[in-house]
């Protein structure tokens, strides 16, 4: 989307992000909590980035997620194809969200259409999980491997969830030498220091994202000794989605 329509659905968005702006009190403790109850062995994903990605998402779209949901999230992301009508099972898990969502009245009927309020939760819900869930296992991984002590602000430029996000083009155009014709998808890159994106497009819940990180990486930093080891690292071999399957940290002699 762009122009009006695009406008007019960001600032819907941004008025539900703004819930999580800043991050709440009882959220903060949640994740610290969550950090603060790993042990001598626990693996980064399930037991550290999930539950605080889905304690934000969870705020984000103002509704709480059981596990049935949280599992279509993953459905979802891990087959872009779903966005285009190829989805198979990820269609499927798409359909359960929107309907979800729409029972839980994510969205309010006033300022978006049908089709907005069905799909806007799910998109949102998608961003919110998957890249929080992606980059704060890659971090914890560095964390761990070579214990830096930068900040989360240091380390989103850095680590970059998404690869790429894709651009429908609406007119004939040429980019870079290459000629684009109206109704062809363009990849667009974030890494080299776009990592929330640009322009009209750039990431409305920036904020909260970091905000996140900061908290559940300093809670992490805290837990960790200096005998901390990591083992079994399995990253994803999504050609868009950058970050971890396992990575298991475990106390060593």
């Amino acid at each position: 989307m762009d122009g009006p329509a695009h406008t007019r659905l960001r600032e819907v968005v941004r008025g539900m992000i703004a819930r999580a702006e800043p991050l709440p009190p009882d959220v903060r403790a949640r994740i610290e909590g969550i950090a603060g109850g790993l042990g001598d062995e626990f693996d980064l994903v399930a037991d550290f980035a999930r539950p605080v990605a889905a304690a934000v998402t969870a705020v984000v779209l103002g509704v709480d997620l059981p596990p049935r949901v949280i599992a279509d999230i993953e459905a979802v992301t891990a087959n872009l194809d779903a966005w285009f009508g190829r989805g198979g099972a990820a269609d499927t898990a798409a359909l359960r969200l929107a309907m979800f969502f729409a029972r839980a009245g994510v969205l309010p009927e006033a300022d978006v259409t049908e089709e907005e309020r069905l799909v806007t939760p799910v998109m949102l819900a998608h961003a919110a999980f998957e890249n929080s869930r992606n980059f704060l296992a890659l971090a914890g991984l560095r964390l761990v491997v070579e214990r830096r002590p930068e900040d989360a602000r240091s380390l989103a430029n850095e680590i970059v969830p998404a690869r790429l996000v894709y651009r429908r083009a609406t007119e004939d155009v040429e980019l870079a030498g290459h000629p684009v014709r109206a109704g062809q998808t363009v990849a667009v890159r974030l890494d080299d220091g776009l990592p929330f994106g640009a322009g009209p497009h750039t990431c409305p819940g920036a904020g909260v994202a970091l905000a996140e990180a900061d908290v559940a990486l300093s809670a992490l930093a805290r837990v960790l000794r200096p005998g901390h080891r990591v083992r079994e690292v399995e990253y994803s071999t999504h050609p868009v989605f950058h970050g971890l399957e396992r990575a298991v940290v475990w106390l060593g002699n």
